[in-house]
């Protein structure tokens, strides 16, 4: 009887030390498999798939009225005169997307466990894109041809309007705060998309691509 009571003893120690033992091995290989895994590549591509949509979602059209003038005296000596000068006065619509090229964005978290802890941000600046004048809203004013119809507003003449209209405007939105404004409401909503998945103590950082 004593015996079989040293023998289960034993064996009790054997089966726990050989249970404790298996479980140190389990932590170790989940926590080398934690540390080795290249979970940070695949959590970084699904933040990117989150807010790649939301930041497409900033395009959007300013539309303008521009004035169409044109003076030109007709002549050598280049002296304004009722026979010769021609003068044209219009007005036309247009409009131009300010863009984001959202497809170049990338990320890098910073995790804590499993949760996402700090996120960088990279991504480019706004722009203008192509603009498009409306040439049906054109709305003519004035239309001077000079005494005896001599000297008379033709088809390209229009045209370096319309091309200089176009300049203009890009010259404008360029130099305005327009951009500017549509990359810090890119950021926003980048953020605010971010926040809203992985919770408001997420910290978020921006850089840009041409900064």
């Amino acid at each position: 009887m004593h015996f079989d009571r040293m023998f289960n003893d034993v064996r009790t120690t054997l089966v726990i030390a050989v249970l404790t033992l298996l479980c140190i091995v389990l932590g170790f290989s989940s926590l080398y498999l934690w540390l080795t895994g290249d979970r940070t590549v695949i959590s970084d591509d699904s933040i990117r798939e989150e807010i790649v949509p939301v930041a497409k979602l900033t395009t959007y059209e300013y539309n303008f009225t521009q004035v169409l003038f044109l003076s030109e005296s007709g002549n050598p000596l280049n002296i304004n005169n009722p026979i010769t000068t021609k003068r044209y006065v219009a007005t036309i619509d247009g409009s131009a997307p300010i863009q984001l090229d959202a497809e170049q964005i990338t990320c890098r978290g910073e995790y804590q466990g499993d949760r996402l802890r700090k996120v960088a941000i990279t991504m480019p600046h706004s722009y203008v894109g192509d603009i498009t004048l409306f040439h049906e809203t054109a709305k003519k004013y004035v239309e001077d041809n000079g005494f005896l119809n001599l000297n008379q507003v033709s088809t390209d003449d229009l045209n370096t309007l319309y091309s200089q209209t176009e300049k203009e405007q890009r010259k404008k939105l360029e130099e305005s705060s327009v951009l500017k404004n549509a990359d810090e409401r890119a950021q926003e909503l980048i953020e605010a998309q971010i926040h809203s998945i992985h919770g408001e103590d997420v910290e978020v950082s921006f850089d840009f691509i041409d900064a």
